[in-house]
């Protein structure tokens, strides 16, 4: 390819790579790490200017809370979404809420979960995720709904989720936790809510 050819196929390719902002960029990247076998995230288009008509995406602006055409939720429940945790998820600055429920989310949750500092909902229940649950959740400023119920966690909970702020609900219904219930989660003066059920 002659030199001019390669600076029009540049060119004309320029804009397309500019044209979705930030917010989706980051979805892309997200995507990029999980299976989909069922093609849920297919309307996932990088020449959209925004990601804001993209499946399981909600934006701000129009009437909603957050900024114009910034994405506030995500929604992914039932989508037979395969892999580890995207922390890519956590690089949106306005994301509120993310359920990703119902599908094959794998390996361990790494403690980069608190990068999502804006979430007040966390929902991954009904995963595949083991290991220990990090205690970096608890430094999640304005979490109130935690949901991990039914995947693999063991161990105990950690100490940190004694530090929580605001947090309202916690269910951690059929994982292999252990141990006795932990007296720190009474420093949780804002817990309603408390879900253990079927444990060792």
């Amino acid at each position: 390819m002659s030199l001019s050819l390669l600076l029009l196929f540049l060119l004309l390719s320029l804009p397309l790579a500019l044209a979705l902002n930030q917010d989706g960029l980051y979805l892309l990247q997200a995507k990029r790490g999980l299976s989909d076998p069922a093609g849920a995230l297919s309307s996932w288009n990088p020449r959209d200017p925004d990601p804001c008509s993209w499946a399981g995406v909600s934006c701000g602006g129009g009437g909603g809370g957050g900024p114009d055409r910034r994405v506030t939720a995500l929604d992914l429940t039932n989508s037979q979404l395969g892999g580890p945790f995207p922390l890519f998820l956590c690089r949106l600055p306005y994301l509120s809420s993310l359920s990703l429920r119902g599908n094959n989310i794998n390996s361990t949750l790494p403690p980069g979960v608190s990068a999502c500092r804006n979430l007040r909902l966390l929902d991954l229940s009904e995963n595949l995720l083991q290991g220990d649950i990090p205690g970096s959740l608890a430094a999640i400023p304005g979490l109130a709904e935690l949901d991990l119920s039914f995947n693999s966690f063991s161990g105990g909970l950690p100490p940190a989720f004694g530090e929580f702020a605001r947090l309202e609900s916690l269910w951690l219904v059929s994982n292999i936790l252990n141990g006795t219930m932990p007296t720190f989660l009474g420093n949780v003066t804002s817990l309603r809510t408390l879900k253990l059920a079927y444990n060792p």
